[in-house]
């Protein structure tokens, strides 16, 4: 019966203007609402979601998962959770299914069955778990057009071939041979965001090292702290991982207190490598907002 409903109400909303009619879509693009009986819930699946939905991200010294996961049973279904964003409809009975924008806009409601396969309930969950982390980065860096440099992305354009979107709240620091410098430093705020832009020439023996130093040579160059001899640099108790096409990793201020996640993405060009490496440094708050939009913005 709850199959019948939920595909009548996907094939009545494809016949609307779902564009004048849909109210806007509620809940933290960050957020996944699973909607399944909670004796399906506890006996077998929910470890399973939280394993990959809640799996830490990586490049932060704090845990923090991929995404916020909420359950609740199909009775408490009510009208209030269908506009949420993101939503998984879970039962025994069904199959892999993606319908968007069924009760609001923006929203992505998927269909997902557990017939007692495991390995095939994790491969459907993996690959939901990717639509459901490009679907907001998409929504990200929407907003970010919305209010994004038009003149900083031209310069990173023309002087590297990549399609950088630069946010409006970026200052430019450096436009020099070679590399360019953004930072958001509000006076206000325990908040500092940097994005720097270089290349280096494409030697493939060695190519991961090359691209890690090439950056902490950088880093160490252009980003001073107030004393002497004090700069920043990769931490090297953290050994940065490759993961979506970017490095992640920390970073630390030698002779200072501050650090935080970066962000290192290679493009890999005809006879060279641009790099934009993007750092983060927000003590008060969690991360996985900002290394998602930086990910957006690649």
């Amino acid at each position: 019966m709850k199959l019948r409903i939920f595909l009548l109400l996907g094939l009545f909303s494809s016949c609307i203007d779902s564009s004048k009619i849909l109210p806007k879509s509620s809940g933290s693009v960050s957020e996944v609402l699973f909607v399944v009986d909670d004796s399906l819930w506890d006996k077998y699946i929910g470890n399973i979601v939280y394993d990959i939905f809640g799996k830490e991200i990586l490049g932060v010294s704090r845990p923090e998962s991929s995404f916020n996961i909420l359950q609740i049973n199909n009775s408490e279904f009510s009208s209030l959770f269908k506009t949420h964003q993101n939503i998984v409809l879970i039962s025994e009975d069904s199959s892999f299914n993606i319908v968007n924008d069924n009760w609001a806009k923006n929203q992505m409601v998927a269909q997902l069955g557990y017939n007692g396969h495991v390995e095939k309930f994790k491969s459907d969950c993996v690959k939901l778990y990717n639509l459901f982390y490009d679907k907001e980065l998409v929504t990200l860096r929407k907003s970010i057009l919305q209010r994004y440099n038009y003149d900083y992305t031209q310069i990173i354009k023309r002087e590297f071939n990549i399609d950088v979107v630069i946010s409006s709240e970026y200052s430019l620091v450096l436009d020099s041979i070679g590399i360019v410098w953004f930072t958001y430093n509000p006076q206000n705020k325990e908040e500092i965001k940097n994005i720097l832009v270089f290349s280096i020439n494409d030697s493939q023996e060695g190519l991961n090292d090359s691209i890690l130093s090439k950056s902490n040579k950088i880093l160490s160059t252009y980003l001073k702290g107030s004393k002497d001899n004090s700069h920043v640099k990769l931490e090297s108790r953290y050994t940065p991982v490759m993961y979506r096409g970017s490095y992640r990793g920390m970073w630390k201020l030698q002779n200072g207190f501050m650090g935080g996640p970066i962000i290192i993405k290679p493009y890999f060009m005809n006879d060279k490598v641009v790099i934009v490496a993007s750092l983060i440094f927000a003590p008060q708050s969690s991360k996985r907002k900002y290394i998602k939009e930086i990910e957006s913005i690649l």
